[in-house]
């Protein structure tokens, strides 16, 4: 989800001070839904602002890259890699351009989202309908996880992804 700016800048701080104290070089990949939650992609220009707002405050909180799930116009994505110093990452969705654009507007990090396992159980289920003999059972959990049950073939498999 899109905390407040300041609310995310906590955890941020929390996560980098829990990382120093216990030794452990990780990376924080600071992610900001403004993108996801604004649908209208005509309005996505107007968000860069923010986006770049929250890069800066981001990082001053211990971020160490910056993921923009959502935007996907060329020119933002070069704006935002052009003005934000940490790596930045986009998710890779309809309309996005592909990997090779990506890397050559400077983005550091192409994530596919959950696009690849639904597209799985997607393919998986249509199993059942070509007489194959599985069938799929999927819904999503109030933790916000995706529980797919696999019925068929010589066992039955369960899986629980974020």
């Amino acid at each position: 989800g899109l905390y407040p700016e300041n609310e995310q800048c906590l955890r941020l701080e929390a996560a980098r001070g829990a990382a120093k104290q216990a030794g452990v070089p990780l990376f924080i990949n600071a992610r900001t839904d403004l993108f996801l939650k604004e649908t209208d992609q005509d309005k996505h220009k107007d968000l860069i602002p923010e986006a770049k707002a929250r890069a800066a405050a981001y990082q001053d909180a211990g971020a160490s890259g910056f993921f923009v799930p959502g935007l996907v116009q060329p020119e933002l994505i070069a704006e935002i890699c052009d003005q934000v110093t940490m790596p930045v990452n986009v998710m890779m969705r309809g309309g996005a351009p592909d990997m090779k654009t990506l890397a050559s507007l400077g983005v550091a990090r192409i994530s596919f989202g959950p696009g690849p396992y639904f597209k799985a159980m997607d393919e998986l289920a249509s199993t059942h309908d070509k007489g194959i003999g599985y069938r799929l059972i999927r819904s999503t959990q109030p933790d916000g996880f995706d529980l797919c049950v696999v019925q068929g073939g010589l066992q039955s498999a369960l899986t629980s992804l974020p």
